[in-house]
Order: C-alpha cells, then sequence, then structure tokens
C-alpha cells in the first residue's frame, strides 16, 4: 500500500504505467526530501491523503532544482491524465535535471549523492511494470532497481538444462547431474563466466527466445543440449551458439556406454570442447583438473547424483534421503571423493538449518570434507565445506581464510565461491569488500533467489539499508516462496524507520516459513523494537514453548526489550556452545546497543573478532 497510487487506493481503476510511475515519484519525493510525501493509519486514510498534491519538496529543502520538483509533483499528481505518459519521457526528464542536482543542497534524509540518485531513478524506470506485482494489499518493498550492471562477454556462457530424451523427465537424476556437473567443470577456468545452475534452471521453461535470455544473463554464447539413456547406453549432444550473430560454435554427439569412466570422459570433453569454441584460455593446471575424472564404480555415481539432487530440495526430509543415498555411495566406493566432499557440504547446510544439532553436524563435515582432501587435494567443494567449518563453528580465521582461498582458486567460476567468501570478509569487518564479493557472485548466479539474499545479508550488515531492501525485494521476485526475503525487508523498514511496514513483512515472513525458532525470533525482536512489549513478551514465552529455541534466539527478543544484561547472559551461554550466529556479533546492525559494553566486548574476543 505504501507505493499504491490514489486510483488503485480507492478502486476506480487498475494499475496502468501512470500508477507506477506514481510509485516513482514517491520514491524520488522521499529521497530529496529525507520525508514520505504522504502518511496514514488505513487504506481509507492514505486513499483521502493523496487525492490533493503533496507539499513542494522546496518547503522542506529550499534551493530544490525548480525542472526536478515540477517533475516530481506531476508524478504525485492526484489525476493520472496529470501524470507523465511514458517511463521513457521520465527518464529524458530527469536527464536534463542531472547537472542541476549536482549543486542542490543535502537531503535531509541524509542521501547526499543526488546525481547518483537520478541514475537509479533512471533504472528504477525501467523496471517501472514491476510496480504492479508489488502494488497489492499485501506490503510493498521498494521497487527493485538493477542492482548489478550486466556486461556482456564473448567468454561469458549460459549453459541451459539438457533436455531429457528417455524415460524419467526433466528433473531424472543422471541427466540433471551430468548438466550439473558439466558446469562444475567449466567452473574452473578462470577466463569463462559460467551462470550457475540454480540461475540457469529457472530459464527452463522460459518461453523467451535465446537471444532475450542471454541479454537478461549477459552472456555471449548459450549451450544446449540433450541426454538419451537406453539400456546400457548414453547419448550426449551439445550446440553451443554466439547469440549475437548466430553463427554455431559447436555441435557434436557422444555415443558412449554406459559406464562411470565414460560419463566421466564425456563431462570433461563437453567442457574442454566449450572453453576451445569459446577462445577461452586454460592454464596447464585448469586443463588438468577438467580432465581429472573420479575413479568410481557407476552404482557408486548414481547413488552420488540421487544424493545431490535430494540436497537441491534444501528441506529436512531432502537432507534425510541425501545423506542416506551418498553413505550408500560411500558404502559402495569408500574412496569416492566428490561423495565425501557432497557430503560435508550437506552436513554445513543442516547446522545452518537446524536439522540437526550445530555440534554434531559441523563434527561430521570436519570429517567427511578432511577425508574427501585425503583422497583428492584438489577438490573445491571440501576446501569450501572446510571454509564454512572454520568460519562458523570453530572460529579459527586464518584457517578460514586459507579454505576459502583455496576453494576459489580451484574454481574460480563457482558462485558459492564468492558467497562464502563474503560472508567471511563481512563478520571480519570487512564490509565494503564483502558487498563487493557477494555482487560478484551476482553476476554469477544472477536469477536465483538465494543469491540475491546472500548480498542482501551482505548489505545488510554494511548498514545498506536500501540496497539490502533492493536486493530482497528482487529475490521475492524472483521467487515468491523465499521467507528470508519477508525477514530482509522487515528489519531493513524497521531500521530505517518505518515501523509499521516493517512488522508487516516480518508477520509475512511467519506465515511463509512457519512459526519456526528464525521466524518467531525476528518476529519477538520486531515488535520489540517497535515498543509493542507485551505482543514480544507473548513470542517470547510461545518461544519457550517451541522445540529448537537456542539461548541465541532468546537474546535478541531480550536486546530488542532493552533487557541488555538479560541478552549478554544468553548471548554468554551461545559462545559456550559456538552457536553460528555469534559470528556476526561483530557486524550485525542489531548488536549496536551492545558495543562498548565490557561483558559484548570480551563475547567478542572469545570469538576471535575485534572489540
Amino acid at each position: 500500500p505504501a507505493y499504491m497510487a490514489p486510483e488503485q487506493l480507492s478502486g476506480r481503476s487498475e494499475a496502468t504505467e501512470r500508477s507506477d510511475l506514481y510509485a516513482v515519484g514517491l520514491i524520488l519525493y522521499q529521497a530529496l526530501t529525507g520525508e514520505p510525501a504522504s502518511t496514514a493509519d488505513t487504506l481509507e486514510d492514505l486513499a483521502r491523503v493523496r487525492a490533493t498534491p503533496p507539499p513542494p519538496p522546496s518547503r522542506i529543502v529550499p534551493g530544490v532544482d525548480a525542472d526536478l520538483e515540477r517533475l516530481i509533483l506531476e508524478l504525485l499528481s492526484p489525476d493520472p491524465a496529470d501524470r507523465p505518459a511514458t517511463a521513457a519521457e521520465v527518464a529524458a526528464a530527469l536527464a536534463g535535471t542531472q547537472g542541476a542536482a549536482q549543486t542542490a543542497p543535502a537531503p535531509r534524509s541524509g542521501l547526499r549523492h543526488l546525481p547518483a540518485l537520478l541514475v537509479v531513478a533512471v533504472a528504477l524506470l525501467a523496471l517501472a511494470p514491476l510496480v504492479t506485482l508489488w502494488n497489492r494489499p499485501d506490503p510493498a518493498p521498494l521497487l527493485p532497481p538493477a542492482v548489478v550492471e550486466v556486461v556482456r562477454r564473448p567468454t561469458a556462457l549460459a549453459v541451459l538444462p539438457f533436455e531429457n530424451l528417455g524415460a524419467g523427465g526433466p528433473d531424472d537424476p543422471l541427466v540433471a547431474g551430468i548438466h550439473a556437473e558439466i558446469l562444475g567443470e567449466l567452473a574452473k577456468i578462470s577466463d569463462l563466466r559460467v551462470i550457475a545452475r540454480s540461475s540457469v534452471l529457472r530459464l527452463r521453461a522460459d518461453p523467451r527466445s535465446r537471444q532475450e535470455i542471454a541479454a537478461d544473463l549477459g552472456v555471449g554464447a548459450v549451450a544446449e543440449g540433450s541426454i538419451r539413456r537406453i539400456g546400457d547406453n548414453l547419448r550426449v549432444t551439445v550446440e553451443l551458439v554466439d547469440v549475437e550473430t548466430e553463427a554455431q560454435l559447436l555441435s557434436e554427439t557422444f555415443d558412449r556406454e554406459l559406464t562411470s569412466d565414460n560419463i566421466f570422459d564425456v563431462e570433461s570433453e563437453v567442457a574442454e570442447k566449450i572453453a576451445i569454441a569459446l577462445n577461452a584460455r586454460m592454464t596447464e593446471q585448469e586443463r588438468a583438473r577438467i580432465r581429472h575424472d573420479p575413479d568410481t564404480s557407476l552404482e557408486a555415481y548414481e547413488l552420488y547424483l540421487l544424493g545431490t539432487y535430494n540436497a537441491l530440495l534444501n528441506s529436512r526430509e531432502g537432507f534425510e534421503k541425501s545423506v542416506a543415498y551418498l553413505r550408500a555411495a560411500l558404502a559402495a566406493d569408500p574412496t569416492f571423493a566428490s561423495a565425501h566432499s557432497r557430503l560435508a557440504l550437506i552436513y554445513v547446510l543442516a547446522a545452518v538449518e537446524g536439522w540437526l544439532p550445530e555440534n554434531a553436524a559441523y563434527t561430521e563435515a570436519r570429517r567427511e570434507a578432511r577425508k574427501a582432501l585425503e583422497l583428492d587435494a584438489d577438490l573445491a567443494e571440501a576446501y569450501a565445506a572446510l571454509c564454512r567449518v572454520k568460519m562458523q563453528h570453530d572460529w579459527a580465521w586464518s584457517a578460514a581464510e586459507s579454505m576459502c582461498a583455496r576453494a576459489r582458486e580451484l574454481a574460480p567460476g563457482d558462485a558459492q565461491g564468492y558467497r562464502t567468501s563474503a560472508q567471511l570478509a563481512a563478520v571480519r569487518g570487512r564490509v565494503d569488500e564483502a558487498v563487493e564479493l557477494s555482487l560478484l557472485a551476482l553476476e554469477l548466479d544472477p536469477v536465483s533467489g538465494l543469491s540475491q539474499l546472500g548480498a542482501a545479508r551482505r548489505a545488510w550488515d554494511a548498514r545498506r539499508y536500501d540496497l539490502a531492501a533492493n536486493l530482497a525485494a528482487e529475490a521475492l521476485r524472483h521467487d515468491p516462496s523465499l521467507g528470508q526475503g519477508y525477514r530482509f525487508l522487515g528489519l531493513t523498514r524497521l531500521f530505517s524507520g518505518s515501523v509499521e511496514e516493517g512488522l508487516l513483512f516480518l508477520e509475512k515472513h511467519v506465515q511463509q516459513a512457519g512459526r519456526t525458532p528464525l521466524s518467531l525470533t525476528v518476529l519477538g525482536y520486531g515488535y520489540a523494537v517497535a515498543g509493542q512489549h507485551d505482543r514480544a513478551r507473548e513470542v517470547l514465552a510461545e518461544m519457550d514453548a517451541t522445540e529448537g529455541i537456542r539461548p541465541a534466539d532468546r537474546a535478541l527478543v531480550y536486546l530488542g526489550l532493552g533487557r541488555h544484561a538479560e541478552a549478554l547472559d544468553a548471548l554468554e551461554q551461545a559462545v559456550d556452545e559456538r552457536a553460528s550466529l555469534m559470528i556476526y556479533l561483530g557486524v550485525d546492525p542489531i548488536f549496536d546497543p551492545l558495543r562498548g559494553n565490557p561483558r559484548f566486548d570480551r563475547l567478542l574476543v572469545r570469538v576471535g573478532l575485534d572489540a
């Protein structure tokens, strides 16, 4: 409702492009003045307020450029007919105000870089039709700008999901596994930028042309293919096309007897031929890593693919099935290093999601990663898992840095490697570096909601709340089922002063995720920060009766209520238990009220972070 036009609030008409432009006007008005153009407690009151124009920005910020003020007031006209007709018209008008904007006074909101704001506004206009998506009765986030500029590179490519021409449908584990492994091989080549599987999977049923998809992803080439399994035989076909010229760069068919050695050979050969077709530079080490195939049985490999497939479901049931399949793969072949490393990463995920007690999960993850590296010292996935164990549980910071660096060296094109490095940089206080790394991950994984949320978390750590909100909104646009997106939108709105809107988002998070320990914790914290202490205490009582609540969870609600001594008691217990949340003590804005407290400073020292 915060960004709905008057005609939508009153129900007089459906949303049009002029309704979208009204929302752009609201954003520009608040960014310029530091104040919303209109506020009200109910939708009825908001409709009544927006039936008249807002005060001119110059009454709040004297000296505002006259052309810019005129444009904003036109955008906020109660009558749609008086607004600019198209986004292109507004973009042209904005471009004409940028020179004058450079001498405009500093906005009261603290956004002092108005020229940059106008550039973002032009980007907003390109996405103006998306405002309609958010102008619903649900709380509306900021209209997400294009956060990462996508630049086409000849050696950037997307390998679209392979078509399954046999039985089993598009999600057949063998077909999905071969596709994932080819992407993994390509990620080992530093001269390529390969779009992550989590992004290309979202394009499987995309009706747009190859050129349109490539433009969205910023790639110069697209690979497509198919797999047919008939009895003991396998046929893999691959086609690589330059999207600008439509030239076919590669077209090949691989017919093999279905053995594990042959599958690995095909995966390596396809990756190497794609790289050669794109004229990508490969070092001898990279070429050797691509050609280095595991030595395992077909039975173990198919069980491994089933384990990987179930892990991607990102649920407790998927976790349990994944562990069972990977354990079966290792029973068939205890020397299968990739199965050990995949198991290590899955145990890390179980610790983060609360599917296993943290100590038990991280112990298993450490054991499996070390076993994988004993068998194959060049497994990037095993180093990545060890990095997260060292960071999230052991608090062995130098070792974590070393493991992360090695993982990125071995797989320079892996988006997850950048996300993990960004997390490590953030918790060690290098928040600007963390944001930069998370945006690099986003270039490799541009339409994945989880990748957007990872970048939102890093922006949150850096106190860049508007960027965090935009990234969370973008994540929800890609995947509306991601409850974490509502959590970040709620927190960023709370910290930006939009308390009621923030609480609506946090309540939406609970609806989406269920009444889990995490969703209840953040909701209780939100009520407390908003001054609704009775409701916060009700949530705290519910948490006491909820299985899986940890001391760190209670600490956040105590902190919101201003009960700092109890919050510190709970945090000290959480540090004793080596709760992974404690790595954020040095950087998370939620803990800012405790900074400078001697007890809190001692906790930072215990975790190995600077006080």
